[in-house]
């Protein structure tokens, strides 16, 4: 069966944006991702953003088991209590350490790595899909481009180096109103799976040994 590059590359980027835990074991680990967006990137021959997304991989192995604790709540005021008497039971919630030192560095490796790996892979795409003629494609994919440091990275980094300057550490989970920065950067990485997933066929999309094969007549010219 065979695998076209933005295929790879749109399948990696879903596994990378969605977090599912069961307790502290990420199932969609972001390390499998980013190798997926390795073997996209490598596939369009595109040496340099495939080794980024594999350091951004290696780096985000840190992050398949998160360390966690349960906090216990008093359920009338809803706050921590930090140190409950002999034989009280309280109400649970599992809450993930913040991250700090080797655990922070990773993450921020991990973010800047995969976003740069990410933005070059565009910029590339971007000139093929100009150069062929699809004019619309290489307009979002541009746009796409810039996105992806100024609103999915940006934050996350900022975030991470303000946090992990102070004493608690970087809260690898944004609540309150910092969810709807994360949605942001979510919405972005949705824009490029959508571009990635609906172009795969595209002329500027084909490797040169997709062009010698029998799919080559499957291949859409421009739009």
């Amino acid at each position: 069966m065979r695998t076209r590059a933005l295929s790879l590359l749109a399948v990696g980027l879903v596994v990378v944006a969605l977090d599912l835990r069961v307790v502290a074991v990420d199932v969609l680990p972001d390390v499998a991702g980013w190798l997926l967006v390795a073997a996209g990137a490598w596939k369009l021959a595109l040496p340099r953003p495939a080794w980024l997304a594999v350091g951004a991989g290696v780096a985000s192995a840190a992050d398949v088991v998160a360390p966690y604790r349960y906090e216990n709540l008093d359920p009338i005021t809803g706050e921590v209590v930090e140190l409950p008497a002999p034989g009280t039971k309280y109400p649970q919630r599992l809450v993930f350490d913040h991250l700090h030192d080797v655990r922070l560095l990773l993450a921020v490796l991990a973010i800047v790595a995969g976003g740069l790996a990410v933005w070059s892979i565009l910029g590339t795409l971007r000139r093929r899909a100009d150069a062929t003629g699809d004019h619309e494609s290489a307009r979002r994919l541009g746009l796409l481009r810039w996105l992806v440091p100024s609103i999915w990275v940006a934050p996350y980094l900022a975030l991470a180096v303000f946090q992990g300057a102070g004493d608690d550490g970087f809260d690898p989970v944004w609540n309150g109103g910092l969810e709807s920065l994360a949605l942001a950067g979510l919405a972005v990485v949705a824009g490029v799976v959508w571009v990635l997933a609906t172009n795969s066929n595209r002329q500027w999309t084909a490797t040169d040994g997709e062009r010698t094969t029998p799919w080559a007549e499957m291949i859409v010219e421009g739009r």
